[in-house]
């Protein structure tokens, strides 16, 4: 999924049991406020495991590698509700 700041993503839920995804509200919107490579001292190499995405009024975020498993964005999340009522 592409992510870009001001993004306006949908959290899914947490079926994998992770205990960071606790902090997050399934069904709840999120803003992207910032995408950042996460520095480590190392090579400081780009990576998708060093990708953060970051959140407007969260004190929590993701990594962008984790993305699709627990958000949607929010005109994906809409439209799978739309077709719910009408399945």
């Amino acid at each position: 999924m592409k992510v870009e700041i001001g993004d306006i993503l949908v959290f899914t839920g947490n079926e994998a049991g992770v205990s960071h995804y606790n902090n997050f509200i399934t069904g709840k919107q999120y803003i992207v406020r910032d995408i950042s490579v996460l520095s480590y001292g190392l090579d400081d190499i780009y990576h998708e495991h060093s990708v953060a995405v970051l959140f407007e009024n969260e004190n929590y975020g993701t990594y962008l590698h984790e993305v699709n498993k627990y958000f949607i964005h929010l005109d994906e999340y809409r439209n799978k509700k739309i077709d719910e009522l009408y399945d």
